[in-house]
């Protein structure tokens, strides 16, 4: 989770606030052209929409969705991290060698045990009134959704497991 949670915090420099500061830092200070800027909009859209999609049972039984606007910029920075977290990692095998296998788990390759050991990180349980809590007022999807959501976006995730489709979900870079 060190090598996400880095890539996770790098990437909120580009995410839909991050990226509305300059080169000096000051806020507003447009560094993107146009075309950049509406397209980079196009492709957060898609994960507004993804996002939207995922629900949590509400408090009355019906499913209550997350807000894909108001976590935008963690989800994001969660499909930037992960993404990123695994380019490092390779590298870092290719640098040095391999991890050793582990007893018991040599049925599944590095690469997906590096994946498994990402959804492992956000392995948790929360009450039904405090996922309602969160849903209306943290700027991060729940847990389950930190994994499904960039899972779902990530190609080096889709060829690992073999997925029928490599193109990732959503993609901002």
């Amino acid at each position: 989770m060190t090598g996400f949670t880095a890539g996770h915090e790098i990437s909120h420099g580009f995410d839909d606030h991050g990226k509305a500061f300059g080169a000096d830092g000051a806020y507003g200070d447009s560094w993107w052209t146009p075309a950049t800027d509406a397209e980079y909009a196009r492709r957060a859209d898609c994960f507004v929409a993804q996002y939207n999609n995922f629900t949590v049972p509400g408090l009355d039984g019906r499913p209550l969705a997350v807000n894909g606007r108001q976590t935008l910029g963690e989800n994001i920075a969660d499909a930037g991290g992960v993404d990123n977290a695994f380019l490092a990692w390779r590298r870092y095998a290719a640098d040095h060698g391999p991890d050793p296998d582990l007893p018991g788990l040599e049925g599944w390759s590095h690469d997906q045990l590096f994946f498994i050991a990402y959804a492992n990180g956000w392995c948790s349980d929360a009450r039904p009134n405090a996922l309602v809590q969160l849903i209306y007022g943290d700027p991060h999807s729940p847990s389950r959704f930190r994994v499904t959501g960039p899972l779902m976006d990530s190609r080096y995730f889709r060829e690992t497991f073999g997925c029928a489709s490599k193109e990732p979900t959503c993609k901002i870079w």
